[in-house]
């Protein structure tokens, strides 16, 4: 018996990825799940989070977990290096960043 033919476009990645938040602002540790396309840019994910929240943007830093550096508006899954169902935390912004 042969393999399937394979279709085009078979081994291609797909077109969108889960990203999820994690609230790290109360240690609740709550997740919030977002589906982005790999080209949209982190800022467009973050607004969502903090409408859902309702909270000012401005209050929140977000950060992939162990990193050392917040991660920035312009910033895509792509260019981060994300995987599907990527981790990022959000905190709540320091008094002296604003």
């Amino acid at each position: 018996a042969s393999a399937p033919a394979k279709r085009p476009g078979d081994d291609a990645p797909p077109a969108t990825l889960h990203v999820r938040i994690r609230d790290r602002v109360d240690a609740v540790g709550e997740e919030t799940y977002f589906k982005v396309k790999w080209s949209t840019r982190m800022d467009r994910v973050f607004q969502a989070y903090a409408a859902r929240k309702r909270t000012p943007i401005g209050e929140l830093r977000f950060r992939l977990p162990g990193g050392d550096r917040d991660v920035e508006a312009h910033e895509t899954s792509t260019s981060l290096g994300l995987e599907d169902l990527a981790l990022i935390d959000c905190f709540r912004a320091a008094a002296t960043d604003q």
